[in-house]
């Protein structure tokens, strides 16, 4: 009976202190964020500070520590727990709040709806960039893409991912040429004529692209992407090779 009585007392004990270190450390938590706004006007000017200690409508952290969530996997091309455990190491160190992963994969998810629904610079530059992508039986992705050729040279005419910007995303059930076309008629409504398209020679993206020279605009240049050119010429080059088909094979 003694063994008994000690033995849940001590778990009753042991209860009481982790309620204690639990209240402990959301005070703590507490502290380190509230001092966030000391920390940060050391380094920055009051309207940059001020806009970015703001915290939208229906979140729970500042504008910067979601801007640093999605630049980590946009950016430093990190995954969503590496940005968390980037987020844990750091606060190690700096008064900072430690998201979670599911946190910055619903920013990533806000801002990349955000970039579809925005409206795009209407401009009679554009260089876009089409590609059917992620194939689900008869489902198929169309991506197009678009850069102003104003900025082309800003790039050293060396795209990487950040210089263009998506101008529209499809979900096809029924991808035929016809269905380009009446995509491209109607985004360029929206954003502006392209003066030179891009893409590879599929039947369907071909024939779209095709129908809209014919149609609208004969003078957009029509190029045929440099990987498939490629990897065509070297097709023809090597395909009577025996050491090539194997390698296929």
């Amino acid at each position: 009976q003694s063994r008994d009585r000690w033995k849940a007392k001590a778990k009753a004990l042991q209860r009481e202190l982790e309620e204690l270190e639990r209240e402990h450390s959301s005070r703590m938590e507490g502290a380190k964020e509230s001092s966030i706004v000391a920390k940060l006007g050391e380094t920055m000017s009051p309207e940059v500070e001020e806009r970015a200690l703001l915290v939208p409508v229906g979140h729970r952290y500042p504008t910067y520590i979601i801007q640093l969530g999605i630049q980590q996997v946009i950016q430093a091309l990190n995954s969503l727990r590496g940005s968390q455990k980037s987020f844990e190491l750091f606060a190690q160190f700096f008064a900072i709040p430690n998201p979670t992963f599911n946190s910055i994969r619903t920013w990533r998810l806000r801002f990349g709806l955000y970039q579809l629904q925005r409206k795009h610079e209407h401009r009679s530059d554009w260089i876009m960039i089409l590609d059917l992508t992620i194939e689900l039986g008869q489902v198929k992705c169309l991506v197009i893409l678009g850069i102003p050729a104003a900025r082309l040279s800003e790039t050293g005419y060396a795209l990487q991912h950040q210089d263009v910007e998506v101008l529209a995303i499809e979900v096809l059930f029924h991808s035929t040429g016809e269905v380009i076309h009446q995509l491209l008629v109607d985004l360029t409504g929206q954003v502006g004529d392209p003066i030179q398209i891009l893409s590879d020679h599929g039947s369907d993206v071909k024939k779209g692209i095709e129908l809209y020279q014919e149609h609208q605009h004969p003078d957009v240049i029509y190029t045929y992407d440099v990987t498939h050119q490629m990897a065509l010429l070297l097709k023809h080059e090597l395909e009577n090779d025996d050491r090539y088909y194997s390698f296929v094979q």
